[in-house]
């Protein structure tokens, strides 16, 4: 039988729809035709709107079930191949995590990374940060962009705890926490999933890194300093929306 969590990835896009803003931006950023790597790429949303509008998509993520749902989902659009970004207007999905989705493709063919939803605070150390930013310095081809999108942890490690919504979809209820740990100086993220019988619960540590630890670390592996946005609109972060999008470019190297 199913576990709940497993269940929940085929319900995943009733629970985060499709956003249209999110796609819109990345479809001005995004060269046509251009080849875009997605780290956590969850139920694929964004990689099959994006392999829809043209571009090559590459897309990973850890959980099994939700690259299951990905891939059944895709219709005509996925393409299981393993030597490169697929042609034009398809995406491949594959179960890998941040670091080892990046090694995936060969160096230097990237225009685009994406790192989306929160996804980057699963690294576990400073260390694993400068390691992705140098996969993804090297994954990138000149002047190529990585964008990650995360929440801004300076108001919740001030404020102790962030109380998510409650979502609900196909008979299941999604529950979500997350509060800081100074002792450890890490955010302790529960979930929990049931239904009208049973419940599943999980716990996972995140790192809550500032937009100055980004921007540190981006510099020293060969990236701009980068360009912090409030919303999809492409308005600059002020500090006062609960999530950021850091834009940072890989500089063309001096020949």
């Amino acid at each position: 039988m199913d576990s709940l969590y497993a269940r929940l990835a085929r319900h995943w896009d009733e629970l985060f729809p499709p956003d249209s803003e999110r796609e819109a931006f990345l479809d001005g950023l995004i060269p046509e035709k251009g080849r875009v790597l997605e780290l956590g790429c969850g139920s694929g949303a964004t990689a099959k709107a994006l392999a829809s509008l043209g571009r090559s998509v590459w897309a990973t993520d850890l959980d099994e079930a939700m690259v299951h749902h990905a891939k059944s989902t895709a219709s005509g659009l996925f393409l299981d191949t393993h030597h490169g970004f697929p042609p034009e207007g398809h995406v491949h999905f594959s179960v890998a995590d941040m670091l080892g989705g990046m090694q995936e493709i060969h160096p230097e063919q990237a225009h685009v990374i994406l790192c989306l939803g929160n996804t980057l605070p699963h690294l576990e150390s400073g260390h694993q940060l400068a390691q992705f930013f140098q996969h993804a310095y090297d994954a990138l081809l000149d002047d190529g962009i990585l964008v990650v999108q995360m929440l801004d942890y300076t108001n919740i490690r001030d404020q102790g705890a962030l109380q998510l919504p409650l979502l609900s979809a196909g008979g299941l209820e999604f529950y979500r926490s997350q509060r800081y740990d100074p002792e450890r100086g890490r955010i302790i993220f529960e979930t929990l999933v049931k239904d009208s019988q049973t419940q599943e619960e999980r716990q996972h540590y995140l790192t809550p890194f500032t937009p100055g630890a980004l921007t540190g670390y981006a510099a020293e592996k060969g990236f701009s300093d980068g360009q912090f946005l409030g919303n999809w609109h492409g308005e600059d972060f002020d500090g006062h929306s609960s999530w950021f999008v850091a834009l940072f470019r890989k500089k063309v190297r001096e020949s």
